[in-house]
């Protein structure tokens, strides 16, 4: 975890979430590999010991701790069927490597409900699509938001190299698509040095959102109509997610205007 640079609140939700005994916990990228890196971390931060772990699919699982594993099939109807199956095996933790579709994810939530814990890998990009995602199921099925532990969703984004950084005027064009309320004092770019291999870069870093699914939220969920709803009680109880961390990485002159668009923005 620690690797992850991850902001003292971020962390303690992330490590929250890891201690759930039942329900389900969403990851959610579009970056296959990376999205199962966190199921494995949050794998080895949780408690299996003596505990019955079924894999389904291939990516996951491939940290310290070894688990039984199923290959996923590609048809929709079959990852579904292979989901429910696997509960036939009395598993305490289901690991779904992709259940974005809708009859893996219905059947995901349905494993939840049976007092699973179930950690399913969503290939969605950003917490407010994921939030999305959920009203528009919730209002196609009946489902109980209180079986979502949380949510924890990420994007990967470039560390500019502290050897070659310089300072530089974006066109207007480029400070229109960062939205800033208020611009930082200065916008930084590199060209590339001996120190980063010409790369610009120094490291590639996580802005995450671990989202935990309290009382309060899953009150403030069932009554929102839309997304934006839940975007204005998060803003209202201060919540400092991944678009502030990456603010404070583009104020503090470490990522440039254009990596914030295509990592924050866009």
């Amino acid at each position: 975890m620690a690797e992850l640079h991850l902001p003292a609140a971020q962390e303690a939700a992330f490590n929250l979430l890891a201690q759930a005994r039942q329900g389900i916990t969403f990851f959610a990228s579009r970056n296959s590999r990376e999205r199962c890196r966190f199921m494995d971390l949050m794998l080895e931060e949780a408690d299996t010991a003596g505990k019955n772990v079924i894999i389904l699919g291939e990516g996951p699982g491939r940290m310290n701790k070894r688990f039984p594993r199923i290959p996923l099939p590609r048809a929709e109807a079959d990852r579904a069927r292979l989901i429910m199956d696997a509960l036939d095996h009395d598993p305490d933790v289901l690991v779904v490597e992709d259940a974005t579709e809708g009859m893996p994810f219905a059947a995901a939530c349905r494993a939840a409900m049976r007092g699973k814990l179930v950690l399913a890998g969503l290939e969605i990009r950003g917490t407010r699509n994921v939030l999305r995602h959920l009203l528009l199921y919730q209002q196609k099925t009946p489902f109980p938001p209180g079986v979502v532990n949380g949510l924890v969703s990420f994007r990967g984004i470039q560390i500019l190299c502290p050897a070659c950084r310089t300072h530089y005027t974006p066109p207007q064009e480029e400070q229109a698509a960062m939205r800033l309320a208020e611009p930082p004092a200065g916008f930084y770019r590199t060209s590339g040095c001996d120190e980063c291999g010409h790369s610009g870069f120094s490291a590639r870093r996580f802005l995450v959102d671990a989202l935990v699914f309290d009382k309060e939220f899953v009150r403030v969920f069932e009554q929102s109509p839309d997304v934006a709803a839940l975007d204005n009680y998060l803003r209202l109880a201060d919540y400092h997610g991944s678009d502030q961390e990456g603010l404070r990485l583009l104020q503090e002159g470490q990522v440039s205007p254009e990596e914030y668009i295509a990592s924050v923005v866009l």
